[in-house]
């Protein structure tokens, strides 16, 4: 649910770029509101979760380098 915030406006975007010239104008406009509307609804149960709920969230997506006993994630 948390990368989801990243994920919505990543494939909105290459929606939009790629297809946007046969969406038209009003498609982008509605494709692009809609996307923020479920960003606003992921970031409100997020926030609930983690603040009211008192969730610790903690995730690794990749470790950048490695060298010996150092990591760098």
């Amino acid at each position: 649910m948390y990368l989801l915030i990243l994920y919505f406006p990543l494939a909105s975007f290459l929606i939009i770029g790629f297809f946007g010239r046969f969406l038209g104008t009003n498609g982008c406009n509605i494709l692009a509101t809609l996307n923020m509307f479920f960003n606003f609804i992921l970031s409100f149960f997020i926030f609930y979760e983690v603040v009211l709920g008192g969730s610790i969230c903690f995730f690794k997506l990749f470790s950048w380098f490695n060298v010996g006993n150092f990591s760098v994630d």
